[in-house]
């Protein structure tokens, strides 16, 4: 983050402008809840609490029915290839555009790219291989969006709940409930394992 100041006198009187700046990151078209970047996509969801979710939702997380909804699940392949990892009682868990399952083909996104602007957008870091419980970040207001990095493998256990951009450069595991409104941007494995009564 960048702070510039600037100081003027008219008529003996003083006057100071203060602005907070920092970097951008470039946020693609995103379709889809979940959107892998492979063409062998692996989704193997366990349990019965599956719910994945194309439908808009604000900073609290609160569902917007009026917004045009997105895809819950997209990757660049023929849509089959996912649809047939789902058994036949989770196909109205994944809901969005399209029907149910609501799933869809996209071209792959420049990750890399869209990470390394991440990384200079850096606001928290996560330590890689560290476990985190009970982890907060952010606030739900505009100005309370962050950008966390972890250079590495993160484990996210308890209730974990952010606001804005998480970059994993590694595998992602969460034991708990997970409620993050924003992006998760995940380079390797994102596995959602044990208790937690939502993961969203």
């Amino acid at each position: 983050m960048v702070q510039l100041e600037s100081r003027g006198t008219f008529n003996d009187e003083e006057r100071t402008i203060r602005v907070l700046m920092r970097r951008s990151v470039s946020i693609p078209n995103i379709v889809a809840s979940i959107q892998f970047n492979v063409s062998n996509p692996i989704f193997d969801p366990k349990g019965n609490d599956l719910f994945v979710s194309g439908y808009e939702h604000d900073l609290l997380g609160v569902k917007d029915a009026t917004a045009p909804p997105a895809h819950g699940l997209a990757a660049p392949t023929d849509p089959v290839n996912l649809e047939v990892q789902i058994r036949s009682n989770q196909v109205d868990q994944i809901e969005g555009a399209g029907g149910l399952p609501s799933i869809t083909h996209v071209p792959a996104i420049d990750l890399d790219t869209l990470v390394e602007q991440s990384k200079a957008a850096k606001t928290h870091e996560l330590l890689a291989g560290e476990t985190y419980a009970e982890l907060t970040l952010g606030s739900p207001d505009p100005g309370g969006v962050v950008v966390a990095v972890c250079e590495g493998d993160l484990h996210l256990s308890g209730q974990a709940k952010g606001y804005g951009i998480l970059v994993v450069d590694g595998d992602m595991i969460c034991s708990g409930q997970l409620l993050w409104t924003g992006i998760i941007l995940v380079r390797g494995r994102c596995d959602m394992v044990g208790g937690g009564t939502m993961k969203r």
